[in-house]
Parts: structure tokens; sequence; C-alpha cells
């Protein structure tokens, strides 16, 4: 048995999470779509809403790991500072932590990503 160390199990498992929770929600959005459309799920599938629907899934993430990394960084930190009168000030070591975190929703995205991909391929 592999034993992975305790820093890459808690990354992999959150990815894997977010991936099955984006999954569950489009696949439970496809017979709602259904109803309110009036046609079969099968329809819908073929038509390509399952894909479309991770690829717009997998560039909420991008935005969302691009938009974590970018709120740490200097000039926004400089921004709340002046304007909005925060305490906190810009850290090295908070710039870190935030992309560390980014590359989680990066990795979630590519993950997303590649699962469109691949559903786009089988219904083809």
């Amino acid at each position: 048995m592999i034993d992975m160390p305790w820093n890459w199990r808690q990354p992999v498992t959150w990815i894997l999470k977010v991936n099955l929770i984006f999954l569950v929600i489009d696949l439970l959005l496809l017979p709602f779509l259904s109803l309110f459309l009036g046609v079969s799920v099968l329809s819908l599938v073929k038509a390509g809403f399952f894909p479309t629907m991770l690829l717009l899934n997998s560039s909420i993430i991008f935005l969302a790991g691009g938009l974590i990394a970018m709120f740490s960084s200097i000039f926004p930190s400089k921004i709340r500072e002046y304007i909005f009168h925060s305490d906190e000030k810009w850290s090295q070591e908070t710039q870190k932590k935030s992309e560390r975190k980014a590359n989680l929703y990066i990795l979630a995205g590519i993950i997303l990503f590649l699962e469109s991909l691949v559903s786009i391929y089988m219904i083809l």
C-alpha cells in the first residue's frame, strides 16, 4: 500500500470533493432543465449541454482561483489599506499561502475542463 504524506492527501481529497460536487450538481440540473425545456435528458446530453455545463464550471473555478491569487497581491492589499483603512499589511507569507490555495482551485478547474473534453468525445 502506498502511504502518501498528509500534506498531499488533504489537497487531493479537496480537489476530488469539489469535482464530485460539481458533477452531482450538473447531473441534478439536467432533469430540471429537461422538464423546463420539455425535452428528454438524453437529447440534452446529445445536444452538448452537459459538456457545456462542465466547461462553465471549470471557467468559474479558474476565475475563483485567479481572483484568490490576485486579491492577495500587493496592489489590492494597498488599496484595502488606504481606501478602506484596513490594518491588514501585505506579507510574502500570506501571498504564498493564497497562491497555494489558488493552485488547488486551478487544478480542480483543469480536472473539470478535461472531463468536459472527455464528455464531448464520448457524445460524438
